[in-house]
């Protein structure tokens, strides 16, 4: 990486008012974007099936419709397709739907029943991967029908995945409080593996493939920060790992998400947290939480455009981008649909 930090670009901006869903779904949300269209799975508790809303770009309902599932783990585009997992009847399976949502196919994923940590689905270079943890810390990858299981050491609290030119990256946290650990597996076997420098007390990591190396972004629990670190295919550090944010005591940072990855930035989006001024039944101060979001740009490793959503995320946040358009659902007293314009000159 060469050159100066580019000047910071202007906050993502609101395209317009907020926006109710068409149903209330229940934790957790999905979403998944084409060209034309913002796609959005949860369970509705009342129907006791998952719903599908279809969204228009600005917004507005196009359609709601139910799935056959009874609850979702992950949804992504992958090519022209979306892939959604969720789970029916004791079986975990992969609904293939088309730009519209409709489904074209509906395939039984080998998993069983004692899942530690929940299917997901990483796509990109012509390649689909789906990847679970069971209870018996047993790694499992489905590539193009063909499964490959490994043992892991340590246990493992949460998992992060990106598609490679190569293969798969996947990025765990170990134990409790937790460090990174990175995985390269390439047809069918783990060619390395790699802790990652500085990540003592780490959790939500985010990984995602770019150019010839993989950006990686986690939360450091003992420096209440957003930290961000590039490995090379290799898994070896391209740069130093550093701090793209703090909170300052006594505020911390509850989680991140990544909303959505193009080749010059990384949407992301994380829960400040500070002393509230209510109090809970048994006594004790409430926090006060607020939504952000950012860019991070993938060329420098800097954040950009620090963004405070005025909406409540008590239950969830989730996002997906098409275009310059970035579509976040929350929930809170209300299933929301907010819409920013990013600026990317």
């Amino acid at each position: 990486m060469s050159g100066e930090p580019p000047e910071p670009r202007a906050p993502l901006s609101l395209a317009g008012p907020p926006k109710a869903l068409p149903f209330d779904p229940t934790p957790p949300v999905l979403c998944a974007a084409t060209n034309r269209r913002f796609l959005v799975a949860g369970r509705d508790e009342a129907k006791k099936t998952v719903i599908l809303a279809t969204l228009d770009p600005d917004g507005s309902a196009a359609g709601d419709h139910p799935l056959p599932l009874e609850f979702v783990a992950d949804m992504a585009r992958c090519g022209d397709r979306i892939t959604l997992l969720g789970g029916r009847g004791g079986e975990v399976r992969a609904l293939h739907l088309d730009g519209q949502g409709r489904v074209v196919d509906d395939e039984t994923l080998p998993i069983g029943p004692d899942l530690l940590l929940a299917p997901q689905i990483a796509c990109g270079f012509g390649a689909e991967h789906i990847v679970w943890v069971d209870g018996r810390q047993r790694l499992s990858v489905l590539s193009s029908e063909r499964l490959s299981t490994f043992a892991l050491d340590g246990l493992s609290v949460e998992l992060a995945v990106a598609a490679t030119p190569a293969g798969l990256t996947l990025l765990r946290t170990v134990g409790v409080p937790g460090h990174l650990e990175a995985l390269r597996v390439e047809n069918g076997r783990i060619r390395g593996t790699s802790p990652v420098p500085d990540s003592d007390q780490a959790y939500s990591p985010v990984l995602s493939w770019h150019e010839d190396g993989l950006d990686i972004l986690w939360i450091s629990r003992s420096e209440r920060a957003i930290r961000w670190q590039r490995l090379g295919p290799d898994l070896v550090p391209l740069a130093p790992a550093k701090t793209l944010l703090s909170a300052e005591p006594p505020s911390g940072i509850r989680w991140l998400r990544c909303l959505s990855c193009t080749e010059r930035e990384i949407v992301v989006a994380w829960q400040e947290e500070q002393p509230g001024d209510g109090l809970d039944r048994r006594g004790r101060p409430t926090a006060a939480l607020t939504p952000k979001l950012a860019l991070v740009d993938r060329r420098h490793g800097t954040l950009h455009g620090v963004t405070p959503i005025h909406h409540a995320a008590e239950s969830y946040l989730t996002g997906c981008r098409s275009g310059d358009t970035l579509l976040v659902v929350l929930g809170g007293a209300q299933a929301v649909d907010l819409r920013y314009r990013i600026e990317t000159g």
